[in-house]
């Protein structure tokens, strides 16, 4: 089973937000799967370029980084629901749910709407 990485929008989103990690993966557009460079440097450091990482370490950057937490719950019939809250005063915990067809689809929604969070 591989870990499934961060979609090209989320990934922008992240480096708007400050994601600072380095990784061997990048994009330089939407489409495709990510580029791989053995040098794993933080991509979001250049013009054009994104870090691509997976989404448990996105999900792990957004809890170490800036205390926000995402659960996601998968139900019957491919309903999903998440849960984003935050340890930081002013941001409230928020409830989304929905019908996807995955886990990782679900987690993908979360980590976006988790990093519209951060100020």
């Amino acid at each position: 089973m591989e870990e499934q990485f961060i979609s090209y929008q989320t990934a922008l989103l992240a480096k708007e937000k400050g994601f600072d990690l380095n990784s061997n993966y990048f994009r330089e557009q939407e489409e495709g799967k990510p580029d791989f460079d053995d040098s794993c440097e933080n991509w979001n450091l250049y013009d054009g370029y994104c870090t691509i990482v997976t989404q448990s370490l996105l999900q792990k950057w957004l809890r170490d980084k800036h205390k926000i937490f995402l659960n996601s719950i998968t139900g019957y019939s491919l309903e999903c629901r998440f849960q984003i809250y935050s340890e930081k005063e002013g941001v409230e915990s928020e409830l989304f749910t929905d019908i996807f067809e995955t886990y990782e689809d679900a987690l993908e929604v979360g980590l976006r709407e988790a990093l519209k969070t951060i100020l």
